[in-house]
């Protein structure tokens, strides 16, 4: 029998809740500054949000594709302000934006066996 484990369930929530909240820092109008000029940045970060949704649903319904779709978005978009937000994002930002893939890696980890 499968069992998520309270480990994996809390990474789940907290991966929605952080992709929830770049979805919506990218609409905001305080944090219209940040991707001000840059309809690609737009793009992009719905793309991604709309990965991780798909990951996120891939990992809740046991599948592998789901942690290799989550686990892409989330190094894509490390990647992505790097390359659009240099400026705005500093080297520790980026260095603690892995804190929650480690995490999720380590969790998944635990439970590999059960992903079809």
């Amino acid at each position: 029998m499968r069992q998520r484990g309270a480990f994996l369930s809390i990474m789940i929530v907290i991966y929605v809740v952080l992709w929830f909240g770049r979805l919506i820092s990218v609409f905001a109008p305080l944090e219209s500054q940040l991707y001000q000029g840059s309809i690609v940045s737009y793009e992009l970060n719905i793309l991604l949000f709309i990965v991780v949704t798909l990951g996120l649903i891939g990992i809740f319904l046991w599948y592998k594709w789901g942690v290799y779709l989550l686990g892409t978005a989330s190094l894509g978009s490390i990647v992505f302000n790097i390359i659009f937000f240099p400026q705005q994002v500093s080297p520790l930002g980026h260095v603690l934006s892995l804190l929650p893939i480690c995490l999720l890696i380590w969790a998944v980890s635990k439970q590999w066996q059960y992903f079809r």
